[in-house]
């Protein structure tokens, strides 16, 4: 069984759950205005991924990041806020992705 969910969430600069209902085993982000993408498989370590910055930005090309990536989750608890949160995954604040615009996402198990 197959499952997928695509949707869009605002860039915030801080950290951004993002709720599915399952644990993704593919992640893919994009930025609308940058076009840069992010993206996770269950391949790589968890908080890591590739990084794909548009043609024309500064440094664009492929990279590989090791910290400030996607983040996927059973479960999620914040010992900050005290709140639960259901199985999905979580956008660095530190991601190059995450700036105050749009990001789409498609997130399959």
């Amino acid at each position: 069984m197959v499952d997928a969910k695509i949707g869009s969430v605002t860039g915030t600069t801080e950290e951004i759950i993002v709720e599915l209902g399952f644990k993704p085993s593919y992640v893919l982000l994009q930025n609308l205005s940058t076009y840069d993408k992010l993206e996770y498989w269950d391949s790589i370590a968890n908080g890591s991924g590739l990084e794909t910055e548009a043609a024309g930005a500064d440094t664009a090309g492929i990279v590989a990041l090791t910290t400030d990536g996607i983040t996927v989750y059973d479960s999620y608890y914040d010992d900050t806020t005290g709140v639960s949160y259901a199985e999905g995954f979580k956008i660095s604040a530190d991601a190059l992705i995450n700036l105050d615009d749009v990001i789409t996402y498609l997130a399959v198990r």
